[in-house]
């Protein structure tokens, strides 16, 4: 058992954005967390660099995921 879950993580893990948000509107909140983990560090950098300002920062870091999260049931892929 504990194999078949470390192989379904990776399978997850090695998935595309396009794939994981998919996932994650068809109920799979483990999708929300790898694209989380992959993505959260480039974000945050972004958003710094734009407001200088770490509280703020981290503020609209909360703001960005969360309407990743609302809009995920809404997600088409497009080329």
């Amino acid at each position: 058992m504990l194999a078949m879950a470390a192989s379904i993580a990776h399978e997850i893990t090695t998935d595309t954005d396009e794939s994981l948000m998919l996932l994650y509107a068809g109920g799979d909140l483990s999708a929300f967390d790898v694209l989380y983990t992959r993505h959260e560090m480039a974000v945050w950098r972004f958003v710094f660099r734009s407001v200088r300002n770490q509280a703020v920062a981290d503020d609209l870091m909360q703001d960005v995921w969360f309407a990743v999260a609302r809009q995920a049931a809404g997600y088409v892929v497009t080329a």
